[in-house]
């Protein structure tokens, strides 16, 4: 009897090993099945974005991706809709993105000192008192199209040439996409694609003017600022005067949203800015929150807003290329103060001429 009682023991701890083992089996099946569809998923999105890593390096990217993808998926459940997504950023830890795209230069502690500054309503004479309840100066046909600014902290140039080239185009001209390259090349203020000030970049192009961009174009996409090729003769516009709008100023800056495309700085560090893919942000309440927006390093173009939604919105033109975002574009909600992601502590614009 006690000899029966102890194989039975013996087979029942078997049994429960087995059990055991065979969850431990599935778990980890599971867990390779899982791993396995995502390099799949991978290796389609380094095909989608022709990106080749070195043997030595490819376990790492996938690495990064992985735990990139795997934020990507928490952060949508969380939402409940897919405000982010995969993009040609995927392959980087936060820091080589940080690095990469956004500015590595302070911004000047002087640049509220450089322009005149619209601090008053009544510094808007001449601006329309009723505003549209929309605007969208793309659907108008007065935003050149969204540029991929590559390896090079680019975006203070691009961003006001792109604002100099819709006031061209408004000016009664033809829409035509304005140089980037020469202020990265030329301008001695700033850091080339170290990055520097939209301030500076219009400051350069009221003294020398600018080029198109079919005559001198961008070139810079691999990180390398290139020597300067400033030809006086090419110069097709060189805008008058610039303002400065008064930080955490919406309704001012929406005047003059109204009448023309301006510029903006804003906190881009967050991942949820750097994957974004469309809605109006943000319904994270985590959203591109900054220590006293002191992360403001990328510049943007605003070329619109919508107030016909229950959440109003600024349209933005980024230049991480049209696979990020709506085409290049994000709907950022609009706030008082400085904003989600410091929008409106920076925004400044040229000044029209006829």
């Amino acid at each position: 009897m006690q000899v029966q009682s102890i194989l039975l023991a013996l087979l029942l701890t078997g049994s429960v090993f087995l059990v055991s083992q065979f969850e431990n089996n599935q778990n980890e099946n599971g867990q390779g099945n899982i791993r396995q569809d995502i390099y799949k998923i991978y290796q389609n999105w380094k095909q989608e974005n022709g990106m080749i890593y070195q043997n030595s390096q490819e376990d790492y990217r996938f690495q990064v991706f992985k735990k990139n993808y795997e934020w990507i998926q928490q952060y949508n459940k969380e939402v409940g809709y897919e405000a982010v997504g995969l993009n040609h950023m995927a392959g980087l830890t936060k820091d080589e993105y940080i690095q990469t795209y956004l500015q590595k230069v302070e911004e000047s502690q002087q640049q509220n000192t450089i322009m005149n500054a619209f601090e008053e309503e009544d510094s808007l004479t001449g601006f329309q008192a009723d505003l549209p309840t929309s605007v969208d100066w793309v659907q108008e046909g007065a935003v050149t199209t969204v540029q991929d600014a590559g390896s090079c902290s680019a975006s203070y140039a691009i961003a006001p040439v792109s604002a100099i080239a819709s006031c061209y185009k408004l000016a009664g001209n033809k829409l035509i996409p304005l140089s980037a390259q020469q202020i990265i090349s030329c301008d001695k203020n700033s850091a080339g694609c170290r990055g520097g000030s939209p301030i500076y970049s219009y400051l350069y192009a009221m003294q020398y003017g600018v080029m198109s961009n079919e005559t001198y174009p961008y070139t810079s996409k691999n990180g390398n600022s290139g020597s300067c090729k400033y030809d006086d003769s090419e110069i097709l516009y060189k805008p008058l005067n610039m303002y400065q709008i008064k930080s955490g100023s919406p309704d001012i800056m929406k005047k003059i949203v109204a009448q023309q495309p301006i510029t903006a700085k804003v906190d881009a560090t967050d991942d949820s800015f750097r994957f974004y893919r469309g809605g109006e942000t943000p319904y994270h309440s985590n959203f591109c929150l900054t220590k006293g927006q002191d992360n403001i390093s990328y510049s943007v173009l605003i070329t619109g807003y919508n107030e016909e939604v229950e959440k109003p919105y600024w349209i933005l033109q980024a230049s991480f290329g049209t696979k990020w975002g709506n085409d290049g574009y994000m709907y950022l909600q609009n706030k008082s103060g400085y904003g989600y992601c410091g929008v409106n502590k920076y925004p400044s614009f040229p000044g029209m001429t006829k």
